[in-house]
């Protein structure tokens, strides 16, 4: 009997607090009367606690020590929900990044190399096309990027502008496997790029389906330790001799030429129409001669309507980076599959030189009136030289399917189930 009396005194004494408060809710609501015997009874419960022996506060201890960090959240939540609702906070947030006119805007973002994040955009700053663009997002293992941008902004009626921008990455688990087009999956290193950008666009209007653009930038790359502790740091393997790149305050000027053809019937789903996208850069080292080299960039994608609202998608892309007399490539600025032209099916990195050549077929299919089905297939490579190192062999094809959900202003959600010679990869897009 008296174990038993000792564990209903630990339930008794833990369950204490969670009573009172119970009895303190009900007083609120009775009558004056069925208060005052609450209180009494309240009073009794104290005295009754009082009156425990030594012994049952010992055993009753170990019950309080783990329902108080319970409490402690419990009291946190609650006055945290009280502090949010008197505050009115959300709806002020809300009407502060969101108006009804549209001329304020926020939507949440997500993408697997960086993490989760939010992007604003406030219209018509300077001239009705006029925008101020906004970006912060966070992810695992300290990843993080933010850039805020000024864009669109009229210098000659709706012929010429310009955009400032200014963009800080930190992206800390890089994934490099090795250059060249038979890399191992097993060879996987990770590191951290953290690179600081700003530039300077002047932009063109042919007409309202072509834009040439002209940038000026700069940018700073410090190359550290990567944080994945699954997979050995890239420094740890190589060094400046062996990768180039490999190094910390690595400073570059740009000057990129850029030309824009969108037929597009929509954004977002578009059923027919082409857009083409080709840009020439010139990277140079400011404070060094190690590093200098230039990129030649073409991305082309055609949508062509089937049938019942079936859509096939082709597209081609290829990059070339050749490297200036007696300079150097950063690795980090090989051509790379899965970076901005998509490969799926491999992680990012997975294959890296100076050159690559991409085809994909792409079907969507509707599945209710914003959701769309789709079935693909990617097949590319990277060489050293596309024109004189080009073979069939390494050719790397993949194939998958996946969920498209698009909005009505044009954001679109992605899904993306892809199958490689390295195994399935999961791919998950949000805006």
């Amino acid at each position: 009997m008296k174990i038993f009396h000792y564990f209903l005194s630990i339930f008794f004494i833990t369950t204490l607090p969670f009573l009172q408060e119970q009895l303190c809710v009900q007083a609120s609501s009775h009558s004056v009367e069925d208060s005052t015997i609450l209180v009494e009874n309240v009073k009794r419960l104290r005295s009754e606690y009082k009156n425990k022996t030594t012994c049952d506060k010992i055993f009753a201890f170990p019950g309080k020590v783990i329902y108080f960090p319970f409490k402690i959240i419990f009291l946190g939540v609650r006055e945290t929900i009280v502090f949010v609702d008197e505050s009115k906070i959300i709806p002020r947030v809300q009407d502060f990044l969101v108006s009804d006119d549209g001329k304020r805007t926020a939507q949440p973002t997500y993408v697997s190399r960086i993490g989760l994040g939010i992007k604003y955009r406030q219209y018509q700053i300077l001239n009705p096309e006029s925008r101020i663009a906004a970006l912060a997002m966070f992810g695992l293992y300290q990843r993080q990027k933010y850039a805020i941008g000024l864009e669109r902004v009229s210098l000659k009626g709706k012929i010429l502008f310009t955009n400032i921008g200014m963009q800080y990455n930190k992206l800390t688990t890089e994934s490099f496997y090795g250059i060249g087009p038979d890399t191992k999956k097993e060879d996987r290193t990770n590191y951290t790029r953290e690179r600081v950008a700003a530039n300077v666009a002047l932009g063109f209007y042919l007409n309202k389906k072509t834009t040439l653009e002209t940038f000026v930038g700069f940018e700073l790359n410090n190359i550290l330790a990567g944080k994945n502790k699954n997979y050995p740091s890239t420094d740890e393997i190589y060094d400046n001799e062996t990768l180039a790149g490999l190094d910390t305050k690595v400073k570059l000027s740009n000057l990129e030429f850029k030309f824009s053809y969108d037929s597009r019937n929509r954004i977002g789903n578009p059923s027919s129409g082409w857009e083409i996208r080709t840009a020439t850069s010139f990277f140079q080292q400011i404070e060094g001669k190690q590093y200098g080299f230039s990129k030649f960039y073409l991305d082309v994608s055609h949508y062509i309507h089937l049938f019942y609202n079936r859509i096939l998608k082709l597209r081609m892309g290829s990059e070339i980076t050749e490297p200036f007399p007696d300079k150097e490539i950063p690795f980090y600025y090989l051509s790379e599959l899965g970076e901005d032209i998509s490969f799926r099916g491999f992680d990012r990195g997975r294959f890296r030189d100076n050159d690559l050549i991409l085809g994909t077929a792409e079907f969507r299919f509707p599945v209710s009136r914003m959701l769309e089905g789709m079935f693909f297939s990617d097949v590319g490579k990277v060489a050293h030289n596309l024109f004189r190192d080009f073979t069939f062999r390494n050719l790397q094809i993949t194939f998958g399917g996946g969920l498209r959900l698009v909005s009505p202003d044009g954001s679109v959600t992605k899904l993306e189930i892809g199958k490689s010679q390295d195994g399935f990869l999961v791919k998950f897009t949000l805006n």
